[in-house]
């Protein structure tokens, strides 16, 4: 077995792009007659054609011992010398039972050495054998019940390319927020979800990629206790049949809360009601505080691009406001000229009078 310092570990855990500190741990190793050192100082080397030929001698000599038979459709990515991200699943479509492979990966998750910095879990596409669509359920029941390592910065849950994304189930997350005490960032790209009481005072980074956002979705943001968080990224949904029920009431209290006083970054994208929330927008603490914005993929017309114009001053410290892929044909040239910032004029779609008629960019 190999050796593991778990005091280096937690000085790299607080400071994770630290050399030196992975320098001290490869020496460590080293004298321990551990191969690791040397993958680890080779790791921090430039990747020269020796170094990567040596490095891949490394992995086929020795990750049966380091990481062990991996599940199929279970892939790793190292980084310095330790696994930095698992994924079950592909990005497109995989035939893996996610909670039996994540079941045998239990142990080397949270007891293996080369697991010990690890950062990102993702649960990517696969096929879920009793109805042939991916359904979470039962991928974050079983992490529920074999445990996450409580260090891990990032979880991804991501259907990828597979089927339509209204197909795709998230299940509830609320379980899974107290085994995450250090998650930094959470990505979602689901069809439907449950987000529950979001207890997750690391998260810095949010974001939501679905066209099945629920007006208890939005309540679960808005109550959310994650006060370091930086970047808000939603994407709502317009049609009921897939999911998309929320409105523009269910996400003004957002934007009157001061409970968001680090977001630089906010999305309200791929929305129905994007006109109508623009005077609350203009009258939100939020936005002053903003780097960028983005209302892209929605219904935002000639309508949201007046009343933006109208209130053009609280808009020129962005460094970006995106509204790509929206109904402002007629007035993309006006909104540009007004806030040069602006991105995605130029990707607009035909204009619809009837709202019937008119599409968010994710939905089916």
């Amino acid at each position: 077995m190999t050796a593991r310092n778990l005091d280096l570990e937690a000085q790299i855990l607080k400071l994770p792009d630290d050399d030196a500190l992975y320098a001290v741990y490869a020496d460590w190793l080293a004298e321990r007659g551990d191969p690791r050192g040397e993958l680890i100082s080779l790791s921090l080397a430039p990747m020269l054609a020796d170094v990567m030929g040596r490095l891949t001698e490394l992995h086929q000599a020795h990750d049966a011992a380091w990481v062990g038979a991996l599940p199929a459709h279970v892939s790793l990515t190292w980084r310095r010398g330790f696994v930095d991200a698992i994924k079950f699943g592909d990005d497109d479509h995989a035939e893996i039972d996610v909670p039996v492979a994540y079941a045998a990966m239990r142990d080397r998750l949270l007891d293996g050495a080369a697991f010990g910095l690890l950062r990102s879990l993702t649960l990517g596409a696969f096929e879920d054998e009793s109805n042939y669509m991916p359904d979470y359920s039962k991928a974050i029941a079983a992490m529920t019940q074999h445990g996450v390592p409580p260090w891990l910065r990032e979880l991804r849950i991501d259907r990828g390319g597979y089927w339509d994304i209204s197909s795709t189930e998230g299940a509830d997350l609320a379980d899974l927020y107290p085994l995450l005490p250090n998650l930094e960032t959470l990505y979602l790209a689901v069809g439907r979800m449950e987000l529950g009481a979001i207890d997750l005072p690391a998260l810095r980074d949010l974001e939501v990629y679905t066209g099945g956002f629920s007006g208890e979705n939005c309540a679960s943001v808005i109550a959310a206790n994650c006060p370091n968080l930086e970047r808000l990224i939603l994407r709502f949904g317009s049609s009921q049949d897939y999911g998309g029920t929320s409105t523009a009431d269910d996400i003004r209290p957002l934007l009157a809360s001061t409970r968001f006083g680090k977001v630089k970054h906010l999305a309200l994208a791929n929305a129905p009601f994007t006109n109508e929330l623009l005077p609350d927008l203009v009258r939100s603490p939020l936005l002053s505080q903003l780097e960028t914005l983005d209302l892209s993929w929605g219904f935002l017309d000639d309508t949201g691009v007046a009343t933006i114009l109208a209130n053009v001053d609280a808009f020129r410290h962005l460094r970006t406001l995106d509204v790509t892929d929206s109904y402002i044909a007629t007035r993309a040239a006006d909104l540009k000229a007004a806030l040069p910032q602006t991105i995605g004029t130029d990707d607009q779609k035909a204009v619809e009078q009837n709202d019937d008629w008119r599409y968010c960019h994710v939905g089916e």
